[in-house]
């Protein structure tokens, strides 16, 4: 029963163990950053963006797959909107930015809601925020700068990559100290525009310091139209903060805020009217608006909160837990103890005893010793001196002696009394063979 009660207790710290190490756990209500996800329905989440456009009756998609699938997702093959909130969770591979381009140069268009000018705490996890202005180069053809009222030589190189990530890097340094409150910010249309009719001030917050920042196109993008300009508190200077540019057939949007449309702000100043202008302008009556749902981690291809939380998954443990403990403490027998000790009886004595003789007598003295007493028998049988001195001749006398034996045991007496050592089981053997003959 104990070995039973021991073996429950360590099958139960394994189970703890194995629990501890690769079971995802539930994180506290109080330490939740929420996503900006179309499911989530926490501060950073797009749920009510994507209800409300819905119950609008607009064609709305959770995108959860790689940009190169765009062209495979059930929408028309112009006038969608991809709507993406910066930086990515997950970051696109270069074969997706070449049919990502393509999507929008076939008249569509793609939204991005970079994290620039505010960081969300979501933005803060991993170190995807540090090549953020790289990904965006990358993702668009578009040269972002820091516009800082301090630095009037900031703007870099566009080949210039190594000394644009270091100052990224430092900026994310400076960034790591959270603000004790979020902090405000609001932009303006800085002229008229369809993207911003009926639009006085977009709200938008910051729970880390940020920087304000310019654009510039780079490559095939062929010009950057600045719609909108944020106030900034150094020495009173306007900087941009939602810039358009056309791509082919197609169109790209940039806001430098990526917390507008979020729940928490979606209600606030102008912000659902100028997406309600951004969905009028740029989807068409047949086309969708769809939400990159996958580079913020919810994809269809991968999904470990989906694998863990199916029941599935945890009914199978639970059988193969039920069946391990029946299996353990059922009706298999365990092994016994074997003892280490065994009692002395005549056998183990003469083991013993051989042995340590076998450890203590040299080969060459245990052979000589043999040789003695068998000719101290014959001399005693013949009342002799039982000086062990050989009988060679009376040996040679007995007929019932083979005469191979009587050689080999002169050859074997010989070799002892040189030294040497001979093959003492096959000398035992030959004496305890002659010794029958006279018997």
């Amino acid at each position: 029963m104990k070995e039973r009660l021991l073996t429950f207790a360590l099958a139960v710290g394994a189970l703890a163990l194995f629990y501890a190490l690769f079971v995802p756990k539930p994180v506290p209500k109080g330490a939740q950053i929420t996503q900006p996800l179309t499911t989530e329905t926490g501060p950073n989440g797009y749920s009510v963006l994507y209800r409300w456009l819905d119950s609008e009756h607009i064609r709305v998609q959770s995108f959860r797959d790689r940009y190169d699938k765009l062209s495979q997702a059930s929408v028309e093959r112009s006038g969608n909107l991809l709507i993406t909130t910066m930086p990515h969770r997950l970051s696109a591979r270069p074969n997706e930015i070449a049919k990502l381009r393509a999507w929008v140069g076939r008249g569509n268009t793609l939204l991005i809601m970079a994290g620039l000018a505010d960081t969300p705490d979501w933005s803060m996890d991993g170190q995807h925020r540090i090549n953020l202005i790289a990904h965006l180069r990358n993702l668009i053809g578009v040269e972002f700068y820091s516009a800082r009222a301090d630095d009037k030589n900031n703007k870099p190189q566009a080949d210039d990559e190594e000394q644009d990530e270091e100052r990224t890097k430092v900026r994310f340094r400076d960034a790591l100290q959270k603000l004790l409150e979020p902090k405000e910010r609001e932009f303006s249309p800085v002229g008229s525009h369809p993207l911003f009719a009926g639009v006085q001030s977009v709200a938008a917050l910051s729970e880390f310091p940020a920087d304000d920042w310019q654009a510039r196109p780079k490559d095939s993008v062929s010009a950057v139209l600045e719609l909108a300009q944020v106030s900034s508190t150094a020495r009173g200077r306007h900087t941009a903060a939602f810039w358009l540019a056309n791509y082919e057939h197609g169109q790209i949007i940039v806001s430098g805020f990526a917390s507008p449309f979020v729940n928490k702000l979606i209600g606030q100043h102008d912000n659902a009217q100028l997406l309600a202008n951004i969905v009028a302008w740029s989807a068409s009556a047949q086309g969708s608006v769809l939400f990159d749902d996958a580079h913020q981690g919810a994809v269809v291809f991968y999904d470990p909160q989906a694998f863990f939380a199916d029941p599935r998954l945890l009914r199978a443990l639970g059988w193969v837990l039920l069946i391990w403990l029946v299996f353990v403490l059922g009706p298999s027998q365990l092994r016994a103890v074997r003892s280490k000790w065994n009692p002395v009886d005549i056998v183990s004595f003469v083991r013993a005893t051989g042995g340590f003789m076998a450890r203590t007598l040299r080969p060459n003295e245990a052979g000589r010793r043999a040789c003695t007493l068998f000719f101290n028998g014959v001399r005693r049988r013949l009342g002799l001196p039982e000086n062990g001195a050989p009988v060679w001749d009376w040996l040679d006398s007995q007929s019932a002696i083979a005469a191979a034996d009587y050689a080999q045991l002169r050859v074997y007496y010989e070799q002892l009394s040189g030294g040497r050592q001979v093959d003492f089981p096959s000398l035992h053997n030959l004496i305890e063979r002659m010794k029958g003959c006279f018997v």
